[in-house]
């Protein structure tokens, strides 16, 4: 059964959509400049799921919320990947920190996650060359150990290249 809102539901469904977008870029760190357009395809996602509402299962309110959550959700992973590509940085699962505690090893990939999504560009360029480039065996002063034990901790929490 298909219904179209009303004129009061329409600015209440465009209220939410702003709260929920303004939620979503200060929550997912999505750019600010991001949240007109946010709201914007969570109302449109909305509209195209209209036709699969039925007042019978629900208010129109909570429908809405659902389709905005969904998403909210799915731009939040979008910005994420497209982080990860643009900065060329790969999660590896074989890299895990300990192979018999699976749990803490994925949780600080996700924790090594969200760390490189907050990186600057500059940051994530010396996170880059650390991964990517070889620290030459030469000069053993206490700057180029710190430098190696970095490396060390960022390879065994699994970041690396992508190849």
């Amino acid at each position: 059964m298909s219904a179209s809102p009303s004129t009061l539901d329409t600015a209440t469904l465009y209220r939410d959509a702003d709260r929920m977008a303004r939620r979503t870029v200060r929550s997912g760190r999505l750019p600010t400049a991001d949240r007109e357009d946010l709201r914007q395809d969570l109302l449109l996602d909305l509209l195209r799921r209209l036709r699969h509402y039925d007042p019978a299962r629900g208010s129109l309110g909570a429908f809405a919320q659902v389709c905005f959550q969904h998403r909210a959700a799915r731009a939040v992973s979008a910005h994420r990947r497209e982080i990860r590509e643009r900065h060329g940085f790969r999660l590896h699962s074989s890299h895990a920190v300990n192979r018999h505690e699976p749990t803490v090893a994925l949780a600080l990939r996700l924790d090594l996650g969200r760390a490189l999504d907050r990186l600057s560009p500059a940051q994530a360029a010396v996170v880059t060359s650390l991964v990517d480039r070889d620290i030459p065996a030469a000069p053993r002063t206490t700057g180029h150990r710190h430098l190696q034990a970095v490396r060390d901790q960022l390879a065994a929490a699994g970041l690396g290249r992508t190849a």
